[in-house]
C-alpha cells in the first residue's frame, strides 16, 4: 500500500460491498496531476482485498488543469514524477515504545489514455520508492502496472475488461504485519471483465473478476522467520446488476454477486495448536444481494444508496460463518462552484488470520511448564466504514481539503472489536506551470478491545509533483 496516497487525504479502509463491485462499476484508474479537471462519475467501492483496514483515498481533482499532454497517435501521455517528505510519529503503530522517523518517497508515474470517439484503451505504470532516514528496514519498493479497455459495439452495448499487477506491502497498522522485522511484501494480480447493455429504460451489467494474492515470508522481530504462505489465496467473483430508469435522474437497481475465496495452504495456527487447529484451511463461498437507487442532478449532486444481505460460509466448521445485513452508499454534492462534499458508507467481510490464546501451567516430571492454549480462531472481520471528504478550491491555483472517517472491525469467532478513527487536513498549490505542491496532516487512532493493539499516529506530508509535459 502506497504511503504517498496518504499525502492526498486519508481515511479508514474497507474493501468491497460486493467483491466484484469495481468490475460492475467499470471504475477508471486515478488521473495524473496534470490531467484536465473533469466531472467524475459516481463510483462504487473498488476491490482491494488483502490490504490493512485503512483505505487511502485519492482525490480526483487535487490540482487544476495544466497544459496539454504528449500525443502519440490516438493516445495522450501524462508522465510525471513526485517526491514526498513524510514525518511519522509512530512508524510501527505501537501502543508504547514509539519510534518516530522521516522518509522520502519517490514516485515516477505514466498514464497513457486513448483519445478516441469510440472505444477506450488506457494504461498506467507507477512506483513508490520509500527511503527512511533511520529505520532502513522499513524501506519499500512498491510498483504497479495496469491496463483497461472498453469496446463499444453500439451506443447501448459495450464490453470492458482490465488487468492489474502490483508489488505492494502491508501497512504497519495491519495486525498481521506488526511482528515482522521488515514490512510484509505481497503481489496482487487481478483481472476483470464485463458486458453492459441498455434496453430503453432497463440496463443490465454482468461482470466477473479473478484475483491472486501472494505474500512473501519476512524475518520476525525475535530472529525467526514468519511464514506467510497461509495468507496466499485466490478470489473469484461473478455478479449481475439490473437497473431501471424511472426518469433521467432516478434509477433503481438490484444486484447479486458471488464471492468465492480459495487458500493455497493450511493456516499456520495448525502448527502451533495441532490438536485444536490441525488441518485448518480458510476457504469460503459467499454472496451479496442488494437493492438500491441512484439519483443524479447534473453538475450538482450524485447519490446512491443500497441495502441487502451478505453471507460468507466457511468450509471448516471451526470458522464462524457470516450472515449480516448489508448497506452502504455514497454521495457527491457540488455545494458551490468551488466546494465539493463527498460521503461514503460501506460494510464488507474481510479476511484475517487472527486467533486468540492464553497460557496454562502444566505439571511434568521436570517441573511446571507454561503452554499456550488456543481460545478462539477468527474466520474474518465484518468491517463497517463511514467517511467524508470536503474539497474547497480558493482560486485556480490553490485549494484546501479535509476528511474524517470511522471504521469498526468486528472479528467473527473471537471477542474482539477494533474502532479506527482518522482525520486529515491538507492544502494543494500550483506554484508554477510545472510544479504542484501538496501538504497535509493526518491523525490515526485505534481503540481495540485488545488494548495491546491500541495506537495513535501523527503523519505530515509535503509532496512536490513535476508533470513532464510540453
Amino acid at each position: 500500500m502506497s504511503k504517498v496516497a496518504s499525502a492526498r487525504g486519508v481515511a479508514i479502509a474497507v474493501c468491497t460491498l460486493a467483491a466484484c463491485q469495481s468490475a460492475l462499476a467499470q471504475e477508471p484508474a486515478p488521473e495524473p496531476a496534470s490531467a484536465p479537471a473533469k466531472e467524475q462519475p459516481l463510483q462504487e467501492p473498488k476491490s482491494d482485498a488483502g490490504v490493512a483496514p485503512m483505505r487511502r483515498v485519492v482525490r480526483s481533482d487535487q490540482t487544476p488543469a495544466s497544459s496539454g499532454p504528449w500525443r502519440a497517435g490516438g493516445f495522450l501521455l501524462y508522465p510525471e514524477i513526485s517526491a514526498t517528505y513524510m514525518q511519522d510519529s509512530n512508524v510501527f503503530a505501537t501502543k508504547s515504545d514509539r519510534i518516530s522517523d522521516w522518509a522520502m518517497i519517490y514516485t515516477p508515474a505514466l498514464w497513457v489514455n486513448s483519445d478516441w470517439d469510440r472505444h477506450a484503451l488506457n494504461f498506467q505504470a507507477a512506483a513508490d520508492v520509500t527511503d527512511y532516514n533511520s529505520q532502513k528496514d522499513e524501506n519499500t519498493n512498491d510498483w504497479r502496472v495496469s491496463g483497461e479497455g472498453r469496446y463499444d459495439f453500439t451506443n447501448d452495448l459495450n464490453a470492458y475488461g482490465g488487468l492489474r499487477y502490483a508489488r505492494e506491502h502491508l501497512d504497519r497498522e495491519d495486525k498481521d504485519a506488526r511482528n515482522g522485522a521488515e514490512p510484509t511484501v505481497y503481489y496482487n494480480a487481478r483481472a476483470y471483465a464485463g458486458v453492459f447493455r441498455q434496453l430503453d429504460a432497463w440496463s443490465v451489467r454482468i461482470a466477473g473478476s479473478a484475483q491472486n494474492l501472494n505474500y512473501d515470508d519476512v524475518p520476525g522481530s525475535e530472529g525467526n522467520i514468519i511464514n506467510n504462505d497461509d495468507q496466499d489465496r485466490d478470489r473469484y467473483t461473478l455478479g449481475i446488476r439490473a437497473g431501471y430508469g424511472f426518469s433521467a435522474r432516478m434509477e433503481g437497481f438490484a444486484q447479486a454477486a458471488l464471492d468465492n475465496r480459495r487458500y493455497q495452504n493450511l493456516d499456520d495456527v495448525a502448527e502451533v495448536f495441532p490438536v485444536q487447529a490441525g488441518g485448518l484451511k480458510r476457504d469460503s463461498d459467499g454472496y451479496r444481494l442488494l437493492l438500491g437507487a441512484r439519483y443524479s442532478l447534473p453538475g450538482k449532486l450524485k447519490a446512491e444508496g443500497f441495502v441487502g444481505y451478505l453471507n460468507q460460509d466457511y468450509e471448516d466448521s471451526r470458522l464462524a460463518d457470516v450472515s449480516k445485513p448489508a448497506f452502504g452508499g455514497n454521495l457527491i454534492w457540488q455545494a458551490a462552484e468551488n466546494t465539493k462534499l463527498s460521503l461514503f458508507l460501506d460494510r464488507t467481510v474481510e479476511e484475517t488470520n487472527t486467533n486468540t490464546s492464553t497460557v496454562s501451567v502444566v505439571l511434568v516430571p521436570e517441573g511446571a511448564v507454561i503452554q499456550p492454549v488456543l481460545t478462539g480462531i477468527a474466520s474474518s472481520y465484518l468491517n463497517t466504514y463511514v467517511g467524508a471528504t470536503l474539497d474547497q478550491r480558493l482560486n485556480p491555483s490553490l485549494g484546501l481539503y479535509g476528511n474524517a472517517s470511522f471504521s469498526r472491525s468486528d472479528y467473527q469467532g473471537v471477542e474482539r472489536v477494533d474502532d479506527y478513527t482518522g482525520v486529515g487536513l491538507g492544502l494543494w498549490y500550483r506554484a508554477a506551470k510545472y510544479l504542484y505542491l501538496d501538504g497535509s496532516y493526518n491523525y490515526r487512532y485505534l481503540l481495540s478491545t485488545d488494548n495491546t493493539q491500541n495506537f495513535d499516529r501523527n503523519q505530515f506530508f509535503l509532496r512536490f509533483t513535476i508533470p513532464l509535459i510540453p
